[in-house]
């Protein structure tokens, strides 16, 4: 379980997102938005969607940087990022990622058990680095890392890091509050 099912009474869950991706349960919650536990309708195959918060959605110009935003992200391909799968615009205008479902757990929950030894932590943060490198390679910014958008598992022992959360990014070039160039 990446987050914790948070919120199973969702009036969303069990409903089928732009004909594709149905909803299970919801993962987390944000300022942007919310992000479901799902399945590919036809291939079944697990995947987190976030749907854009309403008051997103509604404004045309957002939708339209946003879309553009997950389109860049889609090409980033990184061990250590997790892949943005699809992007799209519902039958009602709702805004969905649909994104490679990472397990693990976030950093912020390490770090409140106790955290981990230095060289762990040091581990963490160089997966974290390259990243980072992946995301602005692709000419991204995250704009939103916080230790609740990194994903830790274990793989024989070792950490293995999954950056969340970068479809809903910013372009280096793209103004707070202004238009894509796309």
């Amino acid at each position: 379980n990446r987050r914790g099912e948070v919120d199973a009474g969702n009036p969303l869950v069990g409903s089928v997102v732009g004909g594709k991706f149905v909803l299970k349960g919801v993962l987390g919650k944000g300022g942007m938005g919310t992000v479901f536990r799902a399945s590919h309708a036809v291939s079944l195959a697990p995947v987190a969607v976030k749907l854009l918060h309403p008051r997103w959605s509604s404004r045309a110009e957002f939708r339209r940087s946003l879309l553009a935003e997950a389109r860049k992200a889609g090409r980033v391909v990184h061990e250590h990022c997790a892949r943005v799968l699809d992007v799209g615009e519902a039958e009602d205008g709702t805004v969905y990622l649909a994104m490679e479902l990472a397990d693990g757990e976030p950093v912020d929950a390490l770090v409140r058990r106790g955290g981990a030894a230095p060289s762990i932590a040091v581990d963490i943060l160089a997966q974290v680095a390259r990243a980072l490198v992946a995301i602005h390679a692709a000419g991204l910014v995250h704009r939103d890392l916080s230790s609740r958008n990194v994903l830790v598992a274990w793989r024989s022992g070792a950490p293995f890091v999954k950056v969340l959360d970068f479809g809903i990014a910013q372009t280096a070039r793209l103004p707070v509050g202004g238009k894509s160039d796309e």
